[in-house]
Formats: structure tokens, sequence, C-alpha cells
């Protein structure tokens, strides 16, 4: 190789190597800012999902669902009696998931897609008994009514959610915690898990079936619905409960 193209080659390693030193500090502070509501997404999956944010990828909303789950404990309660065998079942695999805590369990999706009104009616009631901390089981079931959403007794159901207080910490909705800035956006997300992921699916419900708006009594019992969600104190949950509207 010849000293003058030896020569050349260094220089240009040096100005790549001067381009990093200027690039990197820029990529590596926009990868530590603060993840905002909106870059979360429930459409897909009850399970929070990092859309478009720069060097944090879905391990990151994980390990908060982690700590809001971490928070409460829950035992498994038996099916009511009420229930169908097969129904009897499902709500068992629904009691095993919320004792797991794993929320992202395939059978949310295998298992427990189409349920029936007294299925749903259990659902409901299991919701009340759940400790307000428990924001990964209050938001499986949020998640299960919104996406097979029935009756105007769900619609009822998942407004009462946003007339709830808001959940300020994991292990006392009451008082808030400390919040690492370059996470607070992840951890807000897992205080509203329920509120949001109910919008979520009842926006992807609306759109996958549009008769439900047309339906006098049913339209009605959702504005109330949008209109209480839209009061709730939480930018992404404002937001959410804003965009739907437009659609109605």
């Amino acid at each position: 190789m010849s000293g003058k193209r030896f020569g050349t080659l260094i220089f240009l390693g040096a100005l790549l190597i001067a381009g990093l030193f200027f690039v990197w500090p820029r990529f590596a502070e926009r990868s530590r800012q603060p993840l905002k509501p909106s870059d979360i997404d429930f459409a897909r999956s009850n399970q929070p999902v990092v859309m478009k944010t720069p060097g944090l990828s879905t391990a990151g909303t994980a390990a908060s669902g982690g700590e809001a789950a971490a928070a409460v404990s829950v035992s498994a309660v038996a099916a009511p009696e009420k229930l169908s065998v097969e129904d009897k079942k499902r709500y068992d695999v629904f009691e095993q998931i919320l004792v797991s805590k794993n929320d992202n369990d395939p059978r949310m999706d295998s298992e427990l897609g189409k349920l029936s009104p007294e299925l749903h009616r259990a659902l409901r009631d299991r919701y009340q008994t759940l400790a307000v901390e428990n924001r990964n089981g209050r938001g499986a079931i949020a998640f299960l009514i919104a996406r097979d959403l029935q009756s105007v007794a769900d619609v009822d159901f998942l407004k009462s959610i946003y007339q709830e207080s808001p959940c300020l910490g994991f292990k006392n909705c009451a008082v808030a915690e400390p919040q690492d800035p370059h996470m607070s956006g992840i951890q807000q997300t897992s205080l509203d898990y329920p509120q949001l992921a109910a919008l979520y699916q009842l926006d992807r419900r609306l759109d996958a079936d549009p008769t439900l708006a047309k339906n006098p009594e049913f339209r009605k019992a959702i504005l109330d619905l949008i209109r209480e969600a839209r009061q709730f104190p939480s930018n992404a949950v404002q937001a959410r409960a804003e965009q739907i509207s437009k659609k109605l």
C-alpha cells in the first residue's frame, strides 16, 4: 500500500471517529428522553408496547409492568357456581393468569377471546374484589371486557373505571412514589393501565363493529364513558378519549 493511500485511509478514519464523538452524545441523549404516554400502544395486545422511542425496547415496559405486579399479591378465587362447566374452565384460566401476574399469557387470546355474558358478569364482579393497587389484574379485566364488548352493562362497567381516583403509586394508590425521570412515562402508563387498556380496546371494538355505536342506547352509554374518560386526570387517557370521541 502506497504511503499516500495509507495516509488517506488514516485521514478518513479520523473523520469517522470525530463524527462518532459528535453524533453519539446526541443519540445517547435522545435515548434517555422520558418515554411519553403516546409512545405506548395497547392496540395489539394487553401488554403495553413501546412504539417509537429510540434506545428503549419493549423490555422496558415489561419491567415496569413487573414492578406494578410485584406491588401486590393475589390469591385465586374459585369460579362462581352459576357458571357453566366451560365458563368455569375459562374462569380458572383467568385466575391462573391473575396469580401468575403474566397478563401477556397467550391464553388471554387463545382461551379468553370470546366470552359468554355470564363470564363477563363474573369478571366485572371479580374486578371489584381486587385491590386498587393491582394494576395488572384490574387492567387485564378491563382489557378483556373492552375487547369483547357486548352490552350496555359492559360499557357502564368501563365507565366506572374512569370514575376511580387515579392511582399514584404501585404500593399505595393514595401515595405518590418518586419516579425515575427516564422511565416516568412507562411508570405512569402502568399506573393508568386499566384506563388506557380499556380505551385502546374500545377503539378497536368500535372500528371492528361500527354498528355498536349506531344503537341509540349503546351509543349513549359509550358517549357517557368517553365523557368520563376525558375528565380522568391523565393526559394520555384524555388524549385517547378525545381521539375516540372524534370518531363518534
